[in-house]
């Protein structure tokens, strides 16, 4: 009977791992379709789409508690290059390789650090998958359905949701552009704003120091 055990054990164990394997990736779907309010998957949709384009977009951070003002800049020339740069701290991927950058000093780290721009409060992923999480938490905790709206932003089009919650002064507001990247974040904590989209990427934002390149 032992050795019968062993030998069911045995078979069933690959079955549980690939199971495991396999349902992981298919995880995300039943989540996403958890969200159920029209105006908020509206804006998902947007936030959490591919974005192949090349383009350099400017914001406006406002980390409201302390009133600091921080500008960033996002440059994409493929999927797999790009560059985030807050203030003075640069994140870069090139390739499947990801680097964390003080310009001032040239001084990198082989990943992404966000401990360096911790005391804003937000992440390097902030132009797109930071407010997509934040929203899929709000779905689970606000009061009454979101109110959708579209407006312009930086001369682009915008897709809102406003999300409300108990007590004053707790509305928060998203806007994404179709391009899927975010247009507006006003939220207690935070303000993130564009200011300017254009088409292609200034290589510039690729170097890792303050230096002009040429």
């Amino acid at each position: 009977m032992r050795s019968v055990r062993l030998l069911v054990a045995a078979l069933v164990a690959p079955v549980v791992l690939t199971g495991c394997l396999t349902g992981q990736r298919a995880h995300f779907a039943p989540d996403a379709a958890q969200v159920s309010d029209p105006a908020i998957t509206a804006v998902l949709a947007k936030l959490e789409a591919a974005n192949t384009g090349q383009f350099t977009a400017t914001y406006s951070l406002l980390t409201k508690f302390g009133d600091v003002t921080t500008q960033a800049t996002v440059a994409q020339t493929s999927p797999v290059a790009k560059s985030i740069t807050v203030g003075t701290v640069r994140f870069l991927t090139l390739d499947i390789s990801n680097q964390t950058c003080e310009l001032t000093t040239s001084t990198c780290v082989d990943s992404f650090d966000d401990a360096q721009i911790s005391n804003l409060s937000f992440s390097h992923d902030f132009y797109a998958v930071s407010p997509a999480a934040r929203i899929r938490q709000d779905a689970t905790t606000m009061v009454g359905p979101a109110i959708g709206s579209t407006q312009q932003i930086a001369g682009q089009p915008a897709t809102c949701v406003q999300v409300s919650f108990a007590g004053a002064g707790n509305n928060k507001k998203y806007c994404a552009l179709d391009s899927g990247l975010l247009a507006l974040q006003d939220t207690p904590d935070l303000r993130i704003e564009l200011l300017g989209l254009t088409t292609g990427a200034d290589q510039s934002l690729f170097t890792t120091s303050t230096t002009p390149s040429g």
